[in-house]
């Protein structure tokens, strides 16, 4: 290499050495840049929380203003719109305390909700008559009562299904009607409260055998076939329910 190539190079090296720290420097300034863009609040998500906070202070101002049910649309109303659930439910659990012609012109509409095609409107006339006292002068509402239960029961599960089951054993409920729509939830293969409903129905009917139903479910491989497996002895004498247990449990 000659003096003039090596003057070349020490002159590169001299840029490049001089150029480094200003690389480093662009380079800061461009992560600190990125950063600083990442923090900077998002003009959607600001609007989004601000909409949220309004719709709260909307719900907590409904729930302080309300003294109960003074007409039939207030009810329906309520069920409509008033969310979320825990405010609902503390205003539905003030339809017992409804004057006599409010309460008398309501209930029929709630209890038709309760066979309703429309998933939500069955869950919260569920909630609402669960909370509903239908003492002596009310019962002439217990047939029509009833019979909306035995629609809820037929009809696809709302998500407080456990509650509804709860409910017909606690207050020992055997009118036909909900005997069988108990019995054609059982038998449903694609409904995961098909062995509760099985549970109920032995419960209720003592005398009901239950357990053909939760075997021929463990075959079919149901959702809650663990959990009937688990139960079977209970249903069927424990030396046949062992066996199947055994070639069934994973």
């Amino acid at each position: 290499m000659n003096d003039r190539s090596q003057g070349w190079f020490s002159i590169i090296r001299m840029l490049l050495l001089a150029l480094l720290p200003l690389a480093i420097l662009v380079g800061w300034g461009i992560d600190r840049s990125t950063q600083l863009q990442a923090l900077k609040p998002n003009k959607g998500t600001l609007a989004e929380l601000r909409k949220q906070v309004d719709w709260l202070q909307e719900r907590v101002e409904q729930r302080e203003s309300f003294d109960g049910f003074d007409s039939v649309e207030e009810v329906m109303d309520v069920i409509a719109n008033t969310y979320p659930d825990e405010i609902y439910g503390l205003q539905a659990a003030l339809l017992t305390e409804a004057s006599d012609e409010v309460f008398r012109e309501a209930v029929p509409r709630v209890i038709a909700l309760l066979g309703d095609e429309e998933l939500q409107n069955r869950e919260r006339a569920w909630v609402m008559l669960s909370q509903t006292s239908f003492r002596n002068d009310r019962q002439e509402f217990l047939p029509a009562y009833h019979a909306g239960l035995a629609e809820l029961v037929r009809l696809p599960s709302i998500d407080r299904f456990e509650d509804v089951l709860t409910r017909l054993r606690k207050n020992d409920d055997r009118t036909e009607p909900i005997k069988q729509a108990l019995i054609e939830k059982m038998n449903r293969d694609d409904d995961r409260y098909a062995p509760f409903a099985a549970y109920t129905l032995a419960e209720l009917y003592p005398d009901f055998d239950i357990a053909p139903r939760l075997v021929e479910m463990v075959e079919r491989e149901h959702s809650q076939s663990l959990s009937i497996l688990f139960n079977l002895p209970k249903y069927m004498p424990a030396e046949e329910a062992l066996p199947i247990q055994g070639k069934y449990w994973p």
